[in-house]
C-alpha cells in the first residue's frame, strides 16, 4: 500500500513565542481509498485474529496459578 503525506507542520507566533503545529491533510484522502482492493487482506487478517483469539483461550491463567 502506498503511503502519502498525512499533513505538515506550520510555524506561527503565540504569546510572543514561535511554535510549530501539525496540520493534517484534508479528508477524504486523495486518491480515495480503494476499499475493494483492501477487502481481501482485511478478511485474511480478521481470520488470523480469530485463530489467535481461539488459541489464547487454551492458555493457562497465570494469575490463578501464581496469585499475581
Amino acid at each position: 500500500m502506498r503511503r502519502s503525506d498525512t499533513g505538515g507542520y506550520e510555524t506561527t507566533i503565540s504569546s510572543g513565542e514561535q511554535v510549530r503545529a501539525f496540520v493534517p491533510s484534508p479528508l477524504p484522502p486523495l486518491p480515495a481509498l480503494d476499499m475493494a482492493q483492501l477487502q481481501a487482506p482485511l478478511e485474511r487478517d480478521l481470520l488470523g485474529l480469530g485463530r489467535l483469539d481461539s488459541i489464547a483461550t487454551l492458555l493457562p491463567h497465570l494469575e490463578a496459578e501464581y496469585g499475581t
